[in-house]
């Protein structure tokens, strides 16, 4: 009898321990995702644009529905004479039309600037996850390239925080002509180490990683690094290992994470001589211009 009752109370721990160890990817990947993309803090915002000239939004049709994207032309970009561009990828508490104000700098110095959406943001139907998301941004990058006022050869990315992530896995598939990486991680697999998940843990059961520093270490093309000193959620050490992993500047603010620059118009002078010494944008080098 006691045997009987024994031997049943350890089928029943070992198909307990069994289901945990089948449970456990799943639950890792929803945690995480939950973590990654809170859409549910970005729920009420102003998603109102008015008197903006050039804009247009755009809409992708995916698997999971529409995703929307903003396209803010430069104004002398034309078929006779394209302009460069921007794709900027916006963190992980926003959605595209916060960002319209603050990147009106880029369209000063004659670049056009796309802000594609993340899938359950704004607008945009879907379940984010780094496949889906950076698989939209390939989709809207394609269709940048393809406009005859846009010069393909001159295509950024800017990616901030997640935005970071999403624009590093955007350049392993679609090499830019550089990159900009403000607040960014250096992996999501590097960020749950934080929270004391060890490394080859989050490496096995982690649904999305964003690699970042992989790609910019495997991969050459012009990076700046911009990085606050006093960041809280991704910190100064992950910024430093970006730019030197990538041979690249990095410009350290006195900031934190989410006041980081501190001051658009210099951090536009900063990104000026950038996209200069990159090709992407005419004009001597060392000149010094007044804030766009």
């Amino acid at each position: 009898m006691l045997r009987r009752i024994f031997g049943t109370r350890r089928r029943r721990l070992l198909a307990l321990l069994l289901l945990g160890i089948v449970a456990l990817p799943f639950g890792m990947h929803r945690l995480q995702r939950f973590l990654t993309y809170p859409a549910y803090l970005t729920r009420g915002l102003d998603r109102s644009l008015a008197d903006v000239a050039r804009l247009e939004r755009w809409r992708l049709d995916t698997d999971e529905g529409v995703v929307e994207a903003l396209y803010l032309r430069a104004e002398d970009a034309s078929a006779e004479h394209p302009a460069p561009a921007v794709i900027f990828l916006h963190g992980n508490g926003e959605v595209v039309e916060q960002w319209v104000e603050p990147l009106e700098g880029y369209r000063r110095l004659g670049v056009s600037v796309l802000i594609p959406e993340y899938r359950g943001y704004g607008g945009s139907a879907g379940h984010p996850s780094e496949d889906a998301i950076v698989a939209d941004a390939v989709a809207f990058r394609d269709r940048l390239a393809a406009l005859p006022e846009v010069d393909a050869e001159r295509i950024v990315y800017h990616g901030r925080s997640l935005g970071g992530g999403v624009a590093g896995a955007l350049a392993a598939r679609r090499p830019p002509a550089a990159l900009v990486l403000m607040s960014t991680f250096s992996s999501l697999d590097e960020m749950a180490s934080r929270y004391l998940v060890p490394r080859f843990v989050a490496k096995a059961l982690l649904g999305d990683h964003y690699r970042t520093l992989d790609v910019v270490r495997e991969r050459r093309f012009p990076t700046l690094v911009i990085h606050g000193d006093r960041d809280g959620v991704v910190p100064y050490a992950q910024g430093q290992a970006l730019a030197e992993a990538a041979d690249a500047r990095l410009v350290t603010y006195r900031a934190g994470h989410n006041d980081c620059p501190p001051d658009w118009p210099v951090l536009f002078l900063e990104l000026q001589r950038f996209l200069r010494q990159a090709g992407v944008l005419p004009g001597e080098l060392g000149v010094e211009e007044e804030p766009p």
